[in-house]
């Protein structure tokens, strides 16, 4: 590891890409989630960037529910 490479757990905004690994999901998955507004996120310069916060706070929402962000329904609870 670099000198100042951070490990995505201990950073504070994530890239699609880490954000994507997090969750164990697809980049296009993710950015989906995004687009339907299930993960809020901010933009920085035109990168989308998003908070490691944020991204605990969706799976504890989304705890016990079926998410497909492809879906009519987004949200189903189980």
């Amino acid at each position: 590891m670099a000198k100042n490479d951070i490990e995505a757990k201990d950073k504070l905004l994530l890239s699609c890409k880490e954000a994507a690994a997090m969750l164990n999901t697809s980049e296009p998955t993710l950015r989906k989630m995004l687009d339907v507004g299930l993960i809020r996120h901010m933009e920085i310069r035109g990168v989308v960037k998003i908070y490691i916060f944020e991204l605990h706070e969706f799976c504890k929402q989304m705890a016990g529910k079926s998410v497909d962000p492809y879906a009519d329904d987004v949200v189903k609870v189980l």
